[in-house]
């Protein structure tokens, strides 16, 4: 009967010991995860707003105005002209009627009367307009 004991003792202790090392695992690999996500938003949040700059000055060119809004913005395409062919390359960043990044954060998109326009992402607080926001600003009028 002590074997029994000494045998059910010994899986308890393994499976307690695994449990143990896989939730600390487990742990690490989050906090892993959640550095490479920051890691990314510092790299790709700055590209879209790139992208979504050079969306707003296509369509301006193209239409000769400010679009009201930046999916309005990506509604127009960009030209590459290849020999006699016009490739065109579209690039959305959409979701439920809102522009937004992969992290489902909004961008704020404004245009001002001197046809300079701005587009803001807040940063990592969730609050815009403060040291830590990702913006770019243009023109209407750049090539």
């Amino acid at each position: 009967m002590k074997i029994i004991a000494y045998i059910a003792a010994a899986i308890l202790i393994f499976f307690g010991v695994l449990f143990l090392f896989s939730w600390g695992v487990g742990t690490w690999f989050l906090f892993k995860m959640k550095g490479i996500a920051e890691a990314l938003q510092h790299e790709i949040v700055p590209l879209q707003v790139s992208v979504l700059r050079a969306q707003v000055v296509n369509y301006a060119q193209k239409r000769g105005a400010a679009p009201a809004t930046l999916q309005e913005a990506a509604s127009v395409p960009f030209e590459k002209k290849e020999g006699d062919a016009v490739k065109k390359v579209e690039v959305k960043m959409e979701q439920n009627g809102r522009t937004v990044d992969m992290w489902q954060h909004d961008f704020r998109y404004t245009v001002n009367e001197d046809r300079t326009f701005e587009i803001r992402r807040a940063g990592p607080d969730g609050t815009f307009d403060n040291a830590d926001d990702i913006f770019e600003k243009g023109s209407l009028d750049d090539d």
